[in-house]
């Protein structure tokens, strides 16, 4: 059913080594039968530490599913998943509508593959085509059902969004989609650090790997020079934690503010991870920070407060190596943004920050409007910018946006939302290149073309 050799490869290399596996799906009925609007099936090797509850919504028209079940024969149930990843719904409901013909298979990588973070999940996509007039459930009425439903939800849009399904497959329009994702079998524990010379590097991973078959990667920036080299898993001391492998290892690494470590297993690469020593940095403008925010108050509070949002990013900004004018506590200049910021390189970001809905009152065509008068204003001046690209920062989720990204597209501007954020603070002891903070920013236009 699954046309990617490449994934069901790797799906049967690593399914002796999956524990459990979460599902999540959205069905609509149509006349006696029932479609697939959305189903994600998840195989984990290292069990989450936060479990999901089981949950149901049932009504005439809709059933929506979530939960976790543990494996007893992982083999056999991946397998079944690659021939058939209709069975396990079917065989809940009953008859199923099942895409033919114009179908697609696609095998990502990296998931998601517009903003992957630095733990991989290969993903596998099967899109039909939609099978809208075939007796199919008006979308008033899937709404007007779930506003009734004894747990309630708004509409689709909503459901989709407790059930943590993308929002902007929730329409009438969207195309059916099943995915099967494969969460990696090992980790770089968080509690991995760099101190005295010395990365004590830590790894959790699946029960069932082959240990000889995990290897570390080392990227070591030492102040007079740069080493790279690999750490087989028998160099590690394993030791068994209820349903986890530990691994540690203390590898000297003299005069070092920052190491960059990839992990991998039997050669796919699974997470990678940027551990810095607090006390050192390449980065003169963090160390003047640091002697007022000694204990990092500034990075781990920084989605706590809504008042002074505005003030952090221009903080963040500044330690990326940017110039920054900030506007935004000044109410006479009612025509500024909340932040100017210029790179090196002549980038010149305007930038809106919002904790809020980040088109309230039309917040977009505003930023906008002024972006493209400051472009003009600058055409002839000796600071006129190589580029004028307006920049929205939002202590939002990115997927709590999507309804705004059609607007965004149109008008070129980027959405930095808080997923980008927290990369951004983790950069700031050795801030990406003017070019690559422009390439960065230009990226989270939705669906902009890169540019070369």
């Amino acid at each position: 059913m699954l046309s990617s050799p490449e994934f069901s490869k790797l799906a049967r290399d690593l399914a002796g080594t999956s524990k459990s596996v979460q599902r999540t799906w959205v069905a609509v009925r149509h006349g006696s039968v029932w479609e697939i609007r959305y189903s994600r099936v998840m195989f984990w090797g290292i069990v989450p530490e936060r479990r999901f509850e089981e949950k149901w919504v049932e009504t005439p028209s809709i059933r929506a599913f979530r939960g976790m079940q543990e494996l007893g024969d992982p083999q056999t149930t991946v397998e079944v998943e690659l021939n058939d990843p209709y069975a396990a719904v079917e065989q809940q409901l009953g008859s199923i509508l099942r895409a033919v013909g114009d179908t697609s298979t696609t095998f990502h990588r990296l998931y998601p593959p517009e903003f992957p973070g630095p733990a991989r999940y290969p993903t596998v996509r099967l899109e039909g085509a939609r099978l809208k007039g075939v007796g199919s459930t008006e979308a008033v009425q899937l709404d007007l059902e779930l506003l009734a439903n004894s747990v309630p939800y708004e509409n689709m849009a909503d459901l989709y969004l407790d059930f943590g399904l993308p929002q902007d497959n929730a329409g009438e329009d969207a195309s059916s989609t099943i995915e099967i994702i494969l969460a990696p079998v090992a980790e770089i524990d968080v509690a991995s650090e760099l101190k005295g010379d010395t990365l004590s590097l830590s790894v959790n991973a699946a029960p069932d790997i082959n240990r000889k078959l995990v290897r570390a990667g080392i990227k070591a920036f030492g102040r007079s020079a740069l080493q790279r080299f690999s750490l087989t898993g028998d160099k590690f001391a394993w030791r068994r934690d209820g349903s986890l492998l530990r691994a540690s290892l203390d590898i000297p690494l003299p005069d070092t503010p920052i190491s960059f470590v990839s992990l991998s297993y039997n050669g796919e690469a699974l997470h990678r991870l940027f551990i810095k020593d607090k006390s050192r940095s390449f980065n003169s403008k963090l160390e003047i920070q640091r002697a007022v925010d000694s204990n990092d108050v500034f990075r781990e509070t920084f989605f706590e407060q809504k008042t002074d949002f505005e003030e952090r990013i221009n903080v963040l900004l500044s330690l990326l190596g940017l110039n920054t004018l900030f506007y935004g506590q000044i109410p006479l200049l009612t025509d500024a943004p909340d932040i100017l910021a210029m790179s090196g390189q002549g980038h010149l970001y305007v930038v809106e920050c919002t904790t809020g809905d980040i088109n309230a009152k039309g917040k977009l065509q505003r930023l906008y409007d002024r972006s493209k008068a400051i472009k003009a204003a600058l055409e002839g001046s000796p600071a006129r910018p190589t580029v004028v690209q307006p920049i929205v920062f939002t202590s939002s989720p990115r997927q709590e946006t999507s309804a705004h990204w059609s607007v965004a597209e149109s008008l070129k501007i980027a959405l930095a939302a808080r997923e980008e954020i927290a990369w951004l603070l983790n950069q700031i002891e050795a801030p990406p290149t003017d070019q690559k903070l422009y390439e960065g920013a230009f990226a989270l236009i939705p669906n902009a073309t890169p540019q070369h």
